[in-house]
């Protein structure tokens, strides 16, 4: 009887092939070195240099924006100088966080590997997310804060801990701190307390009340120099908010092709039929974590597309939605498997078939 040697060649093999985790890590790497090129190769914007200028001065907040941005420059040019570089590193710090976030969101949703690549990666394939948040404006301070906060909530539904309410209202005071739009995250966060069946526990909880007041209390600073300037901010943006103007087809086409600039070709359709089955999903069985994030994209999306028909959206106004929809498109491709949509596809294909036959 001859004795047969074990064949070790496949074990040897993935012994020595490369972590799944490592090979993400690297390729990001990869991509943040690529933007740490970009932010300091090319000269600053105009609009670049403006806020760097903000960042010189004392101020609690400014006529147009909060100090958010002028605090994020601040801390780049505090390790990099007054340099391109510098500048623009806040945003590259924020584009970390961003996707660290993302990540952690789908990992607390859906335990599944492929759906946090899918989630770290798809900021990395969205242009303005990815090259180009090296770029600094309000909107790249604000994103994290507005992620956090949705990750805080996630957290919540996950561990039941109220005390996350305090993180998230903390997170929602620097979003605001960081720009106003940030407000428009606002009704995600009540269907996310009142549509579940857990709303008479949040209602008469005095968590959720407290996260208010130290969103309030964070939003102090723009409060307090608007009280010292007759308000101006706050007049600025409602007249801005309230413009009329003629129906324009030509602005309605300009926001929908700066959708498919900032999210991409290919994907914008992926992700908005991801949100939108999300939101069936969430609002069908009343899930909070649904409800959370399809509600945080479809509300200002909704909205922009609405000023867009009289008025120029700006081409950054939109960025702070679409993560919640990356992290909503991520959850949806593994829900979608597990909820047998193949197998309802397949059956209705030979449904439609024997009717056509």
């Amino acid at each position: 009887m001859t004795n047969t040697q074990p064949d070790n060649s496949r074990a040897e093999a993935d012994h020595g092939a490369t972590p799944p985790w490592l090979a993400v890590v690297l390729l990001i790497a990869a991509l943040t070195a690529m933007r740490l090129v970009y932010a300091g190769v090319l000269d600053l914007r105009t609009d670049e240099a403006y806020y760097w200028t903000w960042s010189k001065e004392s101020a609690l907040a400014f006529l147009d924006h909060p100090p958010g941005i002028a605090w994020l420059i601040r801390f780049g040019t505090a390790i990099f100088g007054d340099t391109s570089l510098g500048v623009r590193f806040g945003g590259i710090i924020a584009m970390l966080v961003t996707q660290l976030l993302l990540a952690d969101i789908v990992r607390r949703v859906t335990h599944d590997f492929r759906a946090v690549v899918f989630a770290l990666l798809m900021p990395e394939a969205a242009l303005y997310y990815g090259l180009l948040m090296a770029k600094v404006a309000p909107d790249t301070a604000m994103i994290p804060f507005a992620v956090a906060m949705l990750w805080a909530l996630v957290r919540l539904h996950e561990s039941g801990n109220p005390r996350w309410w305090l993180a998230a209202g903390l997170f929602a005071g620097l979003a605001l701190l960081s720009k106003f739009t940030a407000i428009m995250l606002l009704p995600a966060v009540i269907a996310f307390t009142l549509v579940p069946d857990w709303r008479r526990r949040w209602l008469f909880s005095p968590y959720p009340w407290l996260a208010a007041l130290i969103a309030l209390a964070v939003f102090l600073p723009v409060l307090i120099w608007n009280a010292q300037h007759d308000w101006a901010s706050f007049r600025f943006q409602f007249v801005r908010a309230v413009a009329t103007h003629e129906l324009s087809f030509r602005t309605v086409g300009e926001f929908i092709g700066l959708q498919f600039g900032l999210v991409g070709f290919v994907m914008l359709p992926v992700v908005l039929s991801g949100v939108t089955l999300t939101a069936w999903r969430g609002y069908r069985s009343r899930e909070p974590v649904g409800i959370l994030l399809s509600t945080a994209v479809l509300v200002p999306f909704v909205y922009f597309f609405w000023k867009s028909l009289t008025l120029r959206v700006g081409d950054t106004w939109p960025m702070f939605l679409w993560p919640a929809g990356f992290a909503a498109t991520a959850i949806n491709l593994v829900m979608l498997p597990r909820e047998g949509w193949a197998e309802r596809v397949g059956k209705s294909r030979f449904w439609w078939g024997r009717g056509g036959g």
